[in-house]
């Protein structure tokens, strides 16, 4: 429990109380010796990095109540990352208000092992590093994190990864591309790829950026990201750029989706 106040223009000092960053991630096993890093993910798909030794060090909490009261969501609740900006005045220079993730959902730990689902099947960071990949380049769609100017995003086509699974695209209508964030598994905001598109191989995901290309982190919400070229991106809706895939379902019009 700490005062703290949000660095945003107007914003009042509130008593904040909830478990500690660090105390969760014990909870959850702690981190591996290699582990840097710690990335908040909200229900609606926003990201924000923290320093492992920061989350260590200081305070940092996932307030549930504010001034004795239960964290409502237009407050920011029912998790929110809270930094001691009243006690440790210079975290404000690392950690501005787009650290202070609302409605936090995931705690991912460094970079988590890359692997997607498909129906039953899980296909593997293994198999997913064995499949021949496209590079797209493009202005991405994530921006938290990324360059405004066009990367260079590597990875296989996202109908060679249903493949693998052993599904098929015969007879299917679209791709649903699912993410950790709540918000892409709800029915408010789905990211749907049509077959044609899905089997035109204009369509990958992303395990590597830059040239030479080197593993997405989580950070920029890795290890799988959604990409598509230019003309791809103008059929889809802009939010339609995914980070953390984690699931495909293959839709038909005659069934209901099934990914097999």
């Amino acid at each position: 429990e700490g005062e703290a106040r949000p660095p945003l223009e107007g914003a009042v000092a509130a008593r904040f109380s909830g478990p500690m960053l660090r105390t969760i991630l014990a909870h959850a096993g702690g981190a591996t010796p290699d582990t840097r890093d710690l990335t908040l993910v909200a229900s609606d798909g926003f990201r924000a990095t923290i320093e492992l030794e920061d989350v260590m060090g200081y305070p940092i909490l996932l307030a549930t109540a504010r001034d004795g009261e239960r964290l409502e969501r237009e407050l920011g609740g029912p998790l929110l990352a809270v930094f001691p900006l009243g006690t440790y005045p210079h975290l404000a220079e690392r950690y501005t208000e787009s650290w202070w993730v609302y409605y936090v959902t995931h705690v991912v730990v460094g970079t988590e092992t890359a692997h997607v689902r498909v129906g039953a099947h899980t296909v593997t960071a293994e198999s997913l590093a064995a499949l021949p990949t496209r590079t797209i380049t493009a202005s991405v769609g994530y921006r938290v994190g990324w360059p405004s100017e066009p990367v260079v995003i590597t990875g296989p086509t996202l109908d060679a990864v249903v493949a693998t699974s052993g599904a098929d695209l015969a007879g299917a209508t679209s791709v649903r591309v699912l993410g950790i964030a709540p918000i892409t598994r709800s029915a408010e905001r789905p990211t749907r790829v049509s077959a044609a598109d899905a089997a035109s191989g204009d369509v990958i995901l992303g395990l590597a950026y830059g040239d030479p290309p080197v593993p997405i982190p989580a950070r920029l919400g890795g290890p799988v990201v959604l990409c598509f070229t230019d003309d791809v991106a103008a059929r889809q809706n802009g939010h339609d750029w995914l980070t953390f895939v984690d699931e495909l379902v293959v839709e038909r019009a005659s069934a209901d989706p099934a990914g097999d």
